[in-house]
């Protein structure tokens, strides 16, 4: 069973994510960091990893009029968390944007 502080720190992920734009990256990025920094320890790099790509890659493909520059700050926030945490977020990506 997912403990509580797991599914608070998935939907404060889910938080951020939605308030992704060109204007609060650095914020974001912070904040998305802050949170992977506690989720990590309780479900490992790989999970926490795909946690963040199933809410940023519908994020950024789904919305048809989606800024470019926002779809930038997504691309950003994928190799900023790739550098922090490690190559898991990267190969999620690659393997979660060959499925969509």
């Amino acid at each position: 069973a997912v403990s509580q502080s797991v599914v608070l720190l998935r939907r404060q992920l889910r938080g951020v994510m939605n308030r992704v734009t060109e204007g609060n990256l650095d914020p974001s990025s912070r904040e998305l960091s802050a949170a992977l920094s506690q989720l990590i320890p309780e479900v490992g790099t790989s999970s926490a990893a795909e946690d963040l790509l199933k809410l940023l890659l519908p994020a950024a493909v789904n919305d048809p009029n989606i800024s470019v520059l926002v779809l930038g700050c997504h691309a950003a926030l994928v190799v900023t968390m790739h550098v922090l945490f490690g190559a898991a977020f990267g190969a999620a990506a690659l393997l979660q944007g060959g499925a969509c």
